[in-house]
């Protein structure tokens, strides 16, 4: 079962997408930038992608879209192992 995400987690997220952004601006490689954060060179790759195209806000934390939708075991007539999806009330595979 997923678990929420902590306040404190998402804003550590945040911090390091800021820190790549900024580290970045200071001539750093991505290479190296993935090092010193501690997370994939494709991660930061990513994320300055992000910010090339939207810009620094880009790198903000920004709400789920869709409300997060969670899905659950079914009951009613489900078939075995098939899970209900809230969001859309269809029985998925």
């Amino acid at each position: 079962m997923k678990t929420k995400t902590s306040v404190q987690e998402l804003y550590h997220r945040e911090t390091r997408r800021m820190q790549a952004y900024e580290l970045e601006q200071a001539g750093w490689k991505q290479k190296e930038i993935a090092v010193a954060l501690g997370v994939t060179k494709g991660a930061v790759s990513q994320w300055l992608k992000r910010a090339r195209e939207g810009g620094v806000e880009a790198l903000r934390r920004h709400p789920a879209p869709g409300g997060g939708a969670t899905t659950e075991l079914g009951t009613d007539a489900a078939p075995t192992g098939a899970f209900r999806s809230r969001r859309d009330d269809l029985w998925l595979p």
